[in-house]
């Protein structure tokens, strides 16, 4: 019988791999006695998304050490990410008054009160989440912690979703964390020293997600097409706990030197500043942990951060965000901290999605007899106020079935209860992988894009495959991706400017068939002027070097 210990040295070795996950699921856990073994692997399993598997394990361990409030804080972590989030808080909330350490105590204590739900029930808790959160952050902590990163600190993911201006609770919550950790606010010893203006400029781009992910796609082609002339480009990348695949090699091979991170915040740290970078980027900031505690720092003479996480960081290290112009409202500088800086190209010369095989409907569990309305965002993008939209298009249409991609319960139960719709025209679907997930938007009749958080990777797969997507401008650039994309292409006729004709549109794609041809053929003949375009590379290469001239001067 396979044991734990091997388990998890295999998951160390190899990463999670599926023999590792069938040899977890088929181990008698609640038998277990191995404690530590349980949360190595509960910890590997949580870093994959493993999430109900991960759970069986701390509880395990829970059992077998009562006393350790670690444990208890890692199963509020869990029960979070699950759904659960008021049984989340009471777990934080027990930590709080455990024998941990102070830092722990503190970080769930603010846990406790910052904890936000996956899946927003309705708008009114997003102004109470955000007025408790920002009362909590105004009262200074009453300890200083070494190591935020491992006393289990966070960056307040899901306060994006909220569809309001995250400036000013962003700042707060990077104040508070410099306050708790002065030591966040390092310095490297290279970035005072004048620059030596006849070197390539020093790049690194920092991410967990260089592999077969949204953020590696939306890079791929600043990653291969960066001018080796003036770059000298550093892969860092923060560990995933995955095995490596076929993009986390191609985009290794391409950038020539990697540098990969250990999951120790001090040591991370020293690793960055060993490398001596002119120009540091965190495509995706906030995404994970360790990234966001280390942007504190400054690590380099010059630091950016993309809209792979399309939001603010509050950071004040942070000098740029490289924004797209066609994204942005008029007012859009007040929404950073961050000097905004405005692209011209939509996306970063990324690479046109090769032509999948068509698969049925029926294999998603879609009935091609109804009419198809498909969101594919992730649930928790979905925000109450798009129920609307949702409620008036199958008034409008009563022969609509509208398909959302479900998560996990409880998530998707929440999300059911709250749209209230009648199940039989409203149906989640399951997760699908990302060699099959295009050939899941090719059986949509029309895509429907969220205004508070628009499609990205989505938006562009659609669109490769000639589907219209119904865009209706939201008023942060998070939910504006796919009017830069319509923009770019100059084919306008599927954005609305506000419900009904979001609603009008929708329906009319599905049930006009001139429109819809038109709509179609217009996405197809110009969708090229999305894909391959080297023009965007050099654009961000002379973004970077303007802001390093500044700091020259």
């Amino acid at each position: 019988m396979t044991t734990l210990a091997s388990i998890a040295a295999a998951m160390s070795a190899s990463g999670v791999t599926q023999e590792a996950l069938a040899a977890v699921a088929g181990a008698d856990i609640e038998s277990a006695t191995d404690m530590r073994s349980l949360v190595e692997i509960g910890d590997r399993l949580r870093a994959v998304n493993q999430l109900v598997l991960a759970e069986r394990c701390y509880l395990r361990a829970r059992v077998l050490a009562p006393d350790i409030p670690a444990i208890t804080f890692i199963l509020g972590e869990v029960a979070q990410l699950l759904g659960r989030t008021e049984e989340a808080r009471a777990l934080f909330v027990e930590v709080t008054g455990s024998t941990a350490a102070a830092p722990l105590r503190e970080i769930a204590r603010l846990k406790a009160v910052c904890i936000l739900p996956p899946i927003i029930p309705d708008t009114a808790r997003i102004a109470a989440d955000r007025a408790r959160i920002a009362a909590a952050l105004g009262v200074p902590p009453p300890v200083t912690v070494k190591d935020p990163f491992a006393a289990g600190a966070f960056s307040n993911f899901y306060l994006a979703y909220h569809g309001e201006n995250d400036r000013d609770l962003q700042r707060a919550l990077a104040r508070y964390y410099l306050t708790l950790s002065p030591m966040l606010n390092a310095e490297a010893p290279h970035v005072r020293a004048p620059s030596d203006g006849g070197k390539r400029i020093r790049l690194g781009l920092v991410s967990r997600h260089f592999f077969n992910h949204t953020i590696a796609y939306l890079n791929h082609g600043l990653i291969h097409g960066l001018d080796r002339d003036r770059f000298d480009l550093v892969l860092i990348r923060i560990p995933t706990g995955l095995p490596t695949d076929a993009v986390a090699h191609d985009l290794a091979t391409a950038a020539g030197q990697v540098c990969d991170l250990p999951l120790d915040f001090t040591q991370a740290r020293e690793m960055i500043a060993r490398l001596k970078l002119d120009v540091l980027h965190y495509p995706d900031l906030g995404m994970d942990y360790l990234g966001y505690f280390l942007a504190f720092a400054r690590l380099a003479k010059v630091q950016t951060v993309g809209w792979g996480h399309p939001v603010t960081t509050g950071i004040a290290n942070i000098d740029a965000f490289l924004s797209v112009d066609a994204m942005e409202p008029a007012e859009a500088e007040g929404h950073y901290t961050e000097s905004l800086v405005r692209l011209n190209a939509a996306v970063p010369a990324v690479r046109r999605p090769p032509v999948t095989p068509r698969i049925p409907p029926q294999a998603f569990g879609i009935d091609p007899a109804r009419p198809v309305y498909l969101c594919p965002q992730s649930l928790f993008k979905a925000h109450p106020d798009f129920d609307r939209i949702c409620a008036r298009i199958l008034e409008k249409d009563p022969a609509a079935v509208l398909y959302f991609v479900g998560l996990w319960e409880p998530l998707n139960s929440t999300f059911r209860a709250r749209l209230r719709a009648d199940p039989d025209r409203v149906r989640l679907i399951p997760r699908v992988g990302s060699t099959q997930f295009p050939a899941l938007l090719a059986c949509a009749d029309v895509i429907l894009d969220i205004p508070q958080w628009s499609g990205g990777k989505t938006s562009l797969e659609a669109l490769a495959e000639g589907i219209p997507i119904v865009h209706m401008p939201g008023r942060f650039m998070r939910g504006r991706h796919t009017l830069a994309f319509y923009r770019q292409m100059g084919c306008m006729d599927c954005v609305a400017d506000g419900v009904e004709g979001y609603v009008d549109r929708a329906v009319r794609l599905v049930h006009d068939s001139a429109f819809r041809s038109h709509a179609r053929g217009e996405i197809a003949s110009r969708s090229s002027r999305l894909f391959d375009q080297p023009g965007a590379v050099r654009e961000t290469e002379e973004a970077w070097l303007r802001l390093l001239s500044r700091t020259a001067a």
